[in-house]
């Protein structure tokens, strides 16, 4: 007996640029990785910049906003990554108003507990934006090992890491930071996609493909 290939689906294998490309896509909000990058031009695999790299900076918005300005910082993280005001993936209606949720949340908590409660919140929003960071780029594992590791790096090196994961989305020559953006990227960036959004066409960060 011998096989025969579907001519139809050979054909349509041919003329898909990201098959003959090369190209890998993976399940997870199927995110198409094309030489080691997304469509934003975010590396898969590994960061784009070590965690002491965040010097290289010294004399950008995205050094001082990190060092200042902690909680701005982390809440456009969260809506850059499309995640609400409890660190977990949301409809687009949601991550709107994340930016707004972070910052009230965390002010009553530093008035009901003298800054703790609000330190341990901004903690764990860090480590719940890095997890989801890599779980999205394919950096390290998801294990419960894993999280409790983003927690101590963001507790220890919470400054470090809202600066990696900053200049990790997108290339900062081409889309610079932007401080008073909702998710720090100038309006022209390609956003990352929302799982949870209704799609009405082809996204800028597909277009740029």
């Amino acid at each position: 007996m011998t096989e025969t290939s579907d001519p139809k689906i050979d054909k349509e294998q041919e003329s898909d640029p990201l098959t003959s490309a090369g190209a890998t896509t993976t399940t997870a909000a199927t995110v198409v990785v094309v030489d080691g990058e997304d469509p934003t031009g975010a590396p898969h695999g590994k960061w784009r910049n070590g965690l002491c790299s965040c010097c290289e900076v010294l004399c950008k918005c995205t050094f001082w906003m990190a060092l200042c300005c902690h909680t701005p910082s982390v809440a456009q993280l969260m809506t850059r990554m499309n995640l609400d005001y409890s660190g977990n993936e949301a409809k687009p209606a949601a991550v709107r108003r994340t930016l707004l949720a972070v910052f009230f949340l965390s002010a009553a908590l530093s008035i009901i507990s003298y800054g703790l409660a609000a330190l341990v919140y901004l903690v764990y929003i860090l480590s719940r934006v890095r997890f989801h960071m890599r779980k999205r780029y394919g950096i390290g594992g998801t294990t419960a090992c894993n999280a409790i590791g983003d927690f101590c790096m963001s507790f220890w090196c919470g400054c470090c890491a809202i600066i990696q994961m900053n200049r990790h989305t997108h290339h900062e020559n081409v889309y610079p930071y932007d401080a008073l953006a909702p998710d720090g990227l100038d309006i022209e960036a390609p956003k990352i996609p929302n799982p949870y959004a209704v799609s009405t066409g082809p996204t800028k960060a597909q277009e740029v493909i």
